[in-house]
C-alpha cells in the first residue's frame, strides 16, 4: 500500500477535535501538511507533532492558480490550503467548507472532509460507528443537512 499524503484545512482539525477523534488523521493519512495561515487560525486546537506546517513559495504556484482562488473570496486558510494542493499534489485536501471545495475541485485536488473521514475510519475498522460522531458534531454546528446525514448512515449501515 503506498502512502497516502494530504494538505489539510482548519475545519478537519477542529471539528475531529470536538468529539475527541483527532487521532483518526494520522491514522488515515501517512503524511499531512498544512500552510502556515491553518496553523495561525487553529486558537483552540495545539497541532500534534505529526502535522508538519510548510510556508507556500508563492513562485512554486501553478500559473493561473492564484488569480482563480482569490476570485472564489475564500478564507486565507482555504486559500492557503488549495494553493498549497496545487503545488505539492498530494492524494487528498481535507476541506470542508462549501465554496472551498466547490473552487479545489474545480483546480483539480481530490477533496475529502469529516464526514468522508469518519466514512474512511469506519470502514477500516477504526470507529464501530459514524453515527455518534456525526450526531456531536451537528449539534457543535457543523452543518449537514438531513439529506446528506441519511445518505451517509445508509452507505454505512446504520439505517
Amino acid at each position: 500500500i503506498s502512502p497516502v499524503r494530504a494538505v489539510c484545512d482548519t475545519s478537519p482539525f477542529i471539528a475531529l477535535n470536538s468529539v475527541g477523534q483527532l487521532s483518526l488523521l494520522p491514522q488515515l493519512l501517512d503524511t499531512i501538511t498544512v500552510p502556515a495561515a491553518v496553523a495561525a487560525e487553529l486558537k483552540s486546537v495545539l497541532l500534534p507533532d505529526w502535522v508538519r506546517v510548510v510556508s507556500i513559495p508563492v513562485v512554486s504556484i501553478p500559473q493561473g492558480a492564484i488569480p482563480h482562488v482569490r476570485e472564489a473570496r475564500l478564507g486565507r486558510g482555504e486559500t492557503e490550503a488549495i494553493h498549497l494542493a496545487l503545488h505539492l499534489r498530494p492524494d487528498r485536501l481535507l476541506l470542508d467548507d462549501r465554496e472551498g471545495r466547490r473552487e479545489a475541485q474545480r483546480l483539480g485536488p481530490r477533496v475529502t472532509g469529516v464526514l468522508g473521514l469518519l466514512v474512511a475510519a469506519k470502514r477500516i475498522g477504526l470507529l464501530p460507528a459514524v453515527r455518534p460522531d456525526v450526531a456531536r458534531l451537528r449539534t457543535s454546528g457543523f452543518r449537514v443537512s438531513e439529506g446528506l446525514y441519511k445518505e451517509l448512515l445508509a452507505s454505512c449501515g446504520e439505517i
